[in-house]
């Protein structure tokens, strides 16, 4: 495939995380017919792109707040979901390097879900969840999704995020295909095979997933995703009015920045990690640590320090 073809491609993955539902549906049925004429296929894009570029500028992204310094993702990322969320500042970072991971996790052997949970309703989840659709690379948003569709739709785009809304209502302790796709999709090669006209047909699972719920999940589950405790925001923390129609271009903006950076980025695959995380936990975080580094000494210098136990090992907290 030419150089100018990849940037055309390029331009196209750009475009699907624009906030017209039309002009990302445009883009991605444009993107399969390149590729089909090439003969290539969703999961070749990363290095189809890699060092490609959009010959459009990037965008000049919001930077109020920001004391006019120079920034990175993680400033714009971070600084979008405080305006919006109501979390505790490691949660924000948290969520920011998931977001950032995505446009890159084809990179790593793992991509941790992202679990944001709550007592009750009214806690931010479905907002979380569409600022994470207009940021993450290649998103879609469900309020219900089955197993089979859940497995389909990952095989069919192999650089897909999945965001999950209402999963309490997934009915999971009963379900035990739908947690045997969101577990083997943790890990690079998850497969899930099924019979399909008399024939044994292999699935792709592995990409990134999201999953918002009241309550808990079942513990295989918590144990491969970062747990974000949801709380009803209070007036110690004053938050904007989330409206995805005003919300868009400053969405669209941050995700181009995050999407031409995730084209030049280096990443140290296999980061030191800090004493005391280990197993699942720190395959969890190693992709977001890696991130952290990349992004420079500030960033490199927030280190999570896991806590005792399993579940707040995930949800380890950020020293300055």
């Amino acid at each position: 495939m030419d150089l100018k073809t990849r940037k055309r491609l390029a331009k196209l993955v750009a475009m699907l995380g624009a906030s017209n539902e039309g002009e990302r549906d445009n883009a991605r049925r444009r993107i399969d017919e390149i590729l089909r004429r090439h003969k290539a296929s969703w999961a070749e894009l990363p290095e189809l792109l890699r060092n490609v570029s959009p010959d459009d500028p990037q965008p000049s992204p919001p930077v109020d707040n920001l004391d006019g310094r120079g920034i990175g993702p993680l400033d714009l990322l971070t600084h979008i979901l405080r305006r919006y969320l109501h979390l505790q500042e490691h949660e924000h970072l948290a969520i920011a390097l998931w977001i950032a991971h995505t446009h890159v996790f084809d990179r790593f052997m793992v991509t941790p879900r992202l679990a944001l949970v709550s007592p009750v309703r009214g806690c931010g989840k479905t907002v979380a969840l569409s600022l994470l659709h207009g940021l993450c690379a290649n998103s879609t948003k469900t309020d219900g999704i089955s197993p089979a569709a859940l497995f389909r739709l990952i095989d069919q785009g192999n650089s897909l995020t999945v965001l999950c809304d209402e999963v309490d209502n997934y009915n999971l302790a009963n379900d035990g295909t739908f947690r045997a796709v969101v577990s083997s999709g943790h890990r690079r090669g998850g497969k899930i095979i099924r019979v399909i006209e008399g024939n044994p047909r292999s699935f792709k699972t592995f990409a990134p997933l999201a999953l918002a719920a009241i309550g808990t999940l079942p513990l295989p589950m918590i144990h491969r995703s970062l747990v974000i405790s949801m709380t009803r925001a209070d007036s110690s923390q004053p938050l904007k009015r989330f409206d995805e129609l005003r919300a868009a271009a400053d969405l669209d903006a941050i995700f181009r920045f995050v999407y031409v950076w995730s084209h030049k980025v280096e990443l140290d695959t296999d980061p030191p990690m800090p004493d005391g995380l280990r197993n699942r936990a720190a395959d969890n975080w190693r992709p977001l640590l890696a991130i952290a580094d990349a992004c420079g000494d500030e960033w490199a210098s927030r280190r999570a320090k896991p806590r005792s136990r399993c579940r707040a090992a995930t949800r380890t907290k950020t020293r300055r």
